[in-house]
């Protein structure tokens, strides 16, 4: 039941305790306490057992009261609260998420305690039989206590107690745990860590190590996503981390390796399926025509997920937890190889009128056929945000998720259902809030653990549902559109390097992965910090896309209508490169070229080159010299010159020259006309 850790707080209580039992005072008059001096007290209940009672057991209300003022109070005692079973879930919902809820009133038991000095606290234990506590049958019953003195209320606490006195009353409620392992996605193109957040969430209070050892101690669906998997896995052996002086060692790889060969551990004895990689939203990528992004970012996953766990998986999961996406991208995931797609339930409701839960499963009908949907609850999902750092919250989020998965079964007592929970992709659980989730919403007595492959080879509930797969709300959230267009140019670029070289491996591989995070769900809350991480990745891969460049002047004259054009391409790569350069006039009918084979440039040199191009007409043609790699890929900015023919302007000359002389030749003929002509008339 998870109640280990728990159980040794409480031995620490009890010492302390001056008796176990406190004998009830009955009172006739019930008359609701003032709350003039409300926060005089603070009251809490640390803890409440058995967790789920019968009708024979004793309900132990363990907890301690705090005097927050500064005198003394007397003559105190305890006044236990209680409501009526609660049967509806949303009811139960808006009563635990109230200070002071309306169902709880007081019942007539009061227990005498000990006063109080000023700041001091002291503990208290109260036992009640449960059959006659909880007499009206099955239900969530709220109780408490409201500390008093002369009848005046000088604090109180409450919590929730799940009662099915007769466990065979209903059909165990099926309940599939998804339990996602991911961190945000901050390793740049050469694998250095932006910071030191994800290795010291390794460590023994970290995020990352509470979300192992509460999944390890559970009956949970391993959710993986290989982009963290793949970062263990490097980072075991050593990790550089960004600083002000450069990149530095970072210190916690012992940590690190120590988590992820545990993790391997865990997943190998459960139930483990992979995320795409990095938790790509696959929405935003599909909107924008991020196409390549998209193919990558789901059929890579399994492979990478597989070959760092060092054994196989189930398949892959699109983990959409938090918003739903459109039919168009649950069909091509699914295409591209995803076994089914999570969603929150609000993506596709059970229409207005349905008065009971039904299961987490659905079809949708997409461009690509069916695809089988889990549908997580979000009541049970959501309370895995509550904050549990001390033993009362940990109480309440055990009861709470207790009374919940009661209230769903009672609904259909004999009917067999499947829930799907999950947390939050992201979710940044305690130890404790980790822990108690995991243990609640699986180990109740009127629940039974289904794993994943088992849900997926079921019928789907036939329960009719509302469709909110295109809200707008969802595409509000979605990555925006320049944030993919600077994912595709990364992509763009990257193709530009890794064809340049004879050998691979020269560009890491890094940086193909580092783009894909770059279109993580991570980034939705962070627009800003997404735009530079993508940005920082594209600046490294151009200042690596310049080493290869043209060199040539701004213009050329060919000696006649056609001759060489030189050129030289640079590369200050540590490797050689092979590219092939073409030129193209503008007009494209003024000139030609040669056609060019490619060119081999060697390591950390110039290459002079020429090549016969024709000029076509009088005055000069703008060319356009482009690079491009062996497989036809357009490299680099390309180089416009300007070229034109001297032969043209020889021909122009000499035209011109005789033009002259002849103008100058009829001038001279026409004076010499005129003044013979002029002497005539003299005569």
């Amino acid at each position: 039941m998870g109640a280990s850790p728990i159980l040794q707080d409480v031995k620490q209580i009890k010492k302390r305790l001056i008796a176990i039992f406190i004998a009830p005072i009955l009172v006739s008059s019930l008359v609701i306490p003032s709350a003039a001096a409300a926060d005089s007290v603070e009251v809490l209940l640390e803890l409440v057992t058995p967790y789920a009672p019968v009708g024979s057991d004793t309900v132990l209300f363990q907890g301690t009261y705090r005097n927050k003022t500064n005198s003394n109070l007397t003559n105190l005692s305890l006044r236990l609260l209680l409501s009526d079973p609660i049967v509806s879930r949303s009811s139960l919902n808006t009563a635990l998420n109230s200070s002071s809820p309306a169902e709880l009133t007081p019942k007539g038991q009061i227990y005498k305690v000990e006063d109080l000095k000023p700041g001091e606290i002291a503990p208290f234990s109260i036992g009640i039989n449960a059959a006659q506590l909880l007499s009206k049958g099955p239900g969530a019953y709220l109780a408490g206590f409201q500390l008093i003195s002369n009848n005046e209320s000088l604090g109180s606490a409450f919590t929730i107690i799940p009662y099915l006195p007769d466990r065979n009353f209903v059909t165990p409620l099926g309940i599939t745990l998804l339990w996602p392992v991911t961190a945000p996605p901050l390793r740049n193109g050469d694998g250095v860590f932006l910071d030191e957040t994800i290795p010291n969430s390794t460590t023994s209070t970290g995020r990352l190590r509470n979300i192992l050892e509460a999944g390890r101690a559970n009956s949970v669906v391993w959710m993986l996503d290989p982009d963290l998997l793949d970062l263990a896995d490097k980072a075991s052996k050593g990790y550089f981390v960004q600083s002000s002086k450069g990149n530095i060692n970072g210190i916690y790889a012992n940590e690190i390796t120590t988590w992820f060969n545990e993790l391997r551990t865990s997943v190998a004895a459960k139930e483990r399926w992979s995320m795409t990689y990095a938790n790509a939203d696959l929405a935003s990528l599909q909107q924008n025509k991020a196409t390549s992004a998209f193919e990558q970012s789901v059929t890579i996953a399994r492979v990478t997920t597989e070959q760092k766990l060092g054994f196989t998986t189930g398949g892959t999961f699109l983990f959409q937890d938090k918003f739903p996406v459109s039919e168009t991208v649950i069909g091509l995931a699914n295409s591209l190889g995803t076994n089914a797609i999570v969603l929150p339930d609000t993506a596709l409701p059970p229409i207005v009128g349905t008065t009971f839960t039904p299961s987490g499963t659905a079809t949708v009908e997409t461009p690509n056929g069916r695809v089988k949907v889990f549908l997580t609850d979000s009541l049970l999902s959501k309370a895995s945000e509550y904050k549990v750092e001390n033993a009362a919250q940990t109480s309440f989020q055990r009861q709470r998720l207790y009374a919940d998965t009661l209230l769903i079964a009672l609904q259909l007592p004999n009917v067999e259902r499947n829930i799907i929970i999950s947390p939050n992709a992201y979710w940044e659980p305690t130890n404790e809030g980790a822990s108690v989730f995991a243990s609640s919403v699986t180990g109740a007595p009127w629940v039974r653990n289904v794993e994943a492959w088992n849900v997926l080879s079921k019928d789907v509930s036939t329960v009719e549902r509302d469709n909110f797969l295109t809200s707008a709300v969802a595409k509000n959230v979605e990555l925006r559109a320049d944030q993919m267009t600077r994912i595709k140019r990364g992509q763009s670029l990257l193709a530009q390097l890794t064809g340049l070289f004879e050998q691979p491996g020269v560009v890491s591989a890094d940086y193909a992965t580092a783009i894909l995070r770059a279109g993580s769900q991570y980034w939705q809350n962070a627009p800003s910090q997404a735009r530079d991480f993508i940005n920082s990745i594209n600046e490294t891969l151009t200042l690596s896309r310049d080493k290869v460049r043209i060199l040539a002047g701004n213009s050329v004259v060919l000696p006649s209508d056609k001759g060489p054009i030189p050129i030289t391409i640079a590369n200050d790569f540590a490797e050689p490169v092979i590219v092939k350069l073409s030129a193209k006039g503008t007009p494209s009918f003024r000139f030609k070229s040669d056609e060019l084979e490619p060119i081999t440039i060697p390591a950390n040199s110039k290459q002079s080159l020429s090549f016969t191009g024709s000029v076509q007409g009088t005055g000069s043609v703008d060319v356009t010299l482009q690079l491009y790699t062996r497989d036809g890929v357009k490299y680099g900015e390309p180089k416009i010159i300007s070229v034109r023919s001297a032969a043209y302007s020889t021909v122009a000359t000499y035209f011109t020259g005789f033009a002259f002389l002849a103008l100058i030749l009829l001038s001279a003929i026409s004076i010499f006309k005129r003044v013979r002509l002029a002497r005539r008339n003299a005569k």
